[in-house]
């Protein structure tokens, strides 16, 4: 875990010198915007740049094409940033007991 993360560290730098929120947890990351437009944009940039510095994405795990929304998936939670709330999936409460 610590090791990606030091690994990323220039890439996230270099996207958010661009602009572009970013976060990643070990092979789990997400980008923010305000819109679905910037999103879409940034979502454009960062799959290049990406590639630039030879990480792979796995593309049945990312967002495609005018895939952004309000509500996803990260780290095995939905996030839902337009009702603000954070909701474990019950086989995700099943595993932690």
């Amino acid at each position: 875990m610590h090791t990606v993360t030091k690994l990323w560290k220039p890439m996230s730098r270099f996207l958010f010198k661009k602009g572009i929120r970013n976060s990643i947890f070990i092979d789990d990351g997400r980008l923010l915007a305000k819109s679905a437009s910037e999103a879409e944009a940034n979502r454009v940039a960062a799959y290049a740049a990406i590639a630039r510095a030879g990480w792979s994405i796995e593309k049945n795990k990312s967002d495609q094409e005018f895939e952004a929304s309000r509500d996803k998936t990260y780290l095995g939670f939905i996030i839902d940033t337009q009702k603000m709330w954070v909701k474990a999936p019950r086989q995700k409460i099943n595993g932690v007991s």
